[in-house]
């Protein structure tokens, strides 16, 4: 696989501070700023929605009333759109939250079009993984657009990434989450309006909703999901391994899951 070059980082040059990595640890998600420039963003906005015009038709494109979602457009259309997930300060500061190496599970193009009215409601991401030994996943909430809370911008509950025990939960059942674990709802929620190029990370395990659009515009958003090298396969369906051949135990390598 070809890529463009990436943006050098230097060595001394840390994304995190070490106090954004202990909020992380407390509260399951962390807000980081600027992770990418304006320029940046605005460049792998276009390149990843220009992707979704040959992608139509590709597994792991839908349509739905909560957001339109594209998964690994770099394995389907342009393999330069990895250089997100491999960017060098995404790397760094996957690898500073998690405290251990990391591989790529996978990326995902999320646009909850302009006006759409639906939120996504609360759940943890992990559930839906067929992941055995991966305790220290996380995911990336890249925004290529601003994102105020009008336009669709996350919420978190502090806390809920200590709830391991949930099983998968319905995007759009805003009680299902609350359902499954009744002390949830009395938590309050912590709302964050992001800039195009800042990132906030989340434990698999964090519970989080994305408000409804009402603005006029869409938004544009990449969640990046990183696993332990360690992430053995389940058995479960997921789109990532159906016909790869993984036998239940084995670790998830190879070329669709590369190193961070």
């Amino acid at each position: 696989m070809h890529s463009a070059s990436l943006p050098h980082v230097a060595e001394e040059s840390s994304p995190v501070s070490a106090a954004q990595i202990a909020n992380y640890h407390q509260h399951g998600f962390v807000h980081t700023p600027g992770i990418l420039t304006p320029a940046e963003a605005e460049d792998f906005r276009a390149r990843f929605l220009s992707a979704t015009e040959k992608a139509q038709n590709l597994a792991g494109g839908y349509g739905s009333a909560v957001f339109d979602q594209y998964v690994n457009l770099w394995q389907q259309t342009d393999p330069s759109l990895v250089n997100l997930a491999l960017h060098p300060r995404m790397r760094a500061a996957a690898t500073a939250l998690a405290g251990e190496p990391l591989r790529l599970w996978h990326d995902h193009l999320l646009v909850k079009r302009a006006k759409n009215g639906v939120p996504t409601e609360w759940h943890q991401d992990q559930p839906y993984w067929p992941h055995a030994d991966s305790a220290g996943a996380l995911s990336a909430w890249v925004a290529l657009v601003d994102a105020p809370q009008i336009r669709g911008c996350m919420s978190y509950i502090p806390g809920s990434h200590r709830h391991v025990e949930l099983a998968a939960q319905d995007l759009q059942d805003a009680q299902d989450l609350f359902r499954r674990c009744p002390e949830l709802q009395w938590l309050p929620a912590v709302t964050v309006p992001v800039k195009a190029g800042d990132v906030v990370w989340h434990h698999a395990r964090t519970a989080h909703r994305a408000e409804a659009n009402r603005s006029e515009v869409d938004r544009v958003v990449v969640s990046v999901i990183y696993m332990p090298r360690s992430t053995r396969f389940t058995g479960g369906a997921h789109i990532c391994t159906q016909g790869r051949g993984y036998p239940v135990g084995e670790i998830l390598a190879g070329p669709a899951f590369p190193e961070v």
